[in-house]
């Protein structure tokens, strides 16, 4: 491999170590501004002066968002549920196989939901879907967020099997990945 295509392919990787860094902040952001709306809402309604009549969707919208979005994250960090003790029982090939078949295994659930995302996301567009609760929006940002998170988890799982595949690739778990981001 040449020193550019090897040069294209670390600034892409640390572009990417970035984004998924910088939606780790933002939502890290709004569990903070939901906990001082939440916070400030209590307050109105215990001295009576009024309340945030549409703050319990917008905590609702940007959990849900916060949880896709930040899943790929989590994952590039190693910070996702693991359940190591068969991993950990095997050779270190036979371990470094089990994680590239899960990788590989993940990639292709992910790549698949993506797909179903993507269709749902352009339907609910198509034909207008909406959410009629205390505010009125349309579907197909919210499906959107499904998408794009499964197309990030696409990206990560492709790029963990990636890592593994390199000889003298570490496990998952003595991976350092702040390098990249």
């Amino acid at each position: 491999m040449t020193v550019p295509i090897r040069q294209a392919k670390a600034v892409v990787g640390k572009g990417y170590g970035r984004l998924l860094t910088g939606i780790g902040y933002l939502v890290a952001a709004s569990i903070c501004a939901m906990a001082v709306l939440i916070t400030l809402d209590v307050g109105l309604r215990a001295f009576r002066v009024g309340n945030l009549p549409w703050l319990n969707e917008v905590a609702e919208y940007a959990l849900y968002a916060g949880t896709f979005l930040a899943a790929p994250w989590a994952l590039r960090l190693g910070a996702h549920v693991r359940i190591d003790i068969v991993v950990d029982g095997l050779p270190d090939r036979a371990s470094r196989n089990l994680e590239q078949f899960v990788d590989l295994l993940g990639g292709g659930v992910c790549a698949v939901l993506l797909y179903f995302g993507c269709v749902g996301t352009l339907e609910a567009y198509e034909f207008g879907h909406m959410q009629f609760k205390t505010i009125t929006i349309p579907n197909w940002p919210l499906l959107s967020v499904f998408a794009l998170s499964m197309l990030l988890l696409t990206v990560e799982f492709a790029s963990r099997f990636a890592r593994a595949c390199r000889p003298g690739a570490a496990r998952d778990e003595d991976r350092d990945l702040t390098s990249g981001m």
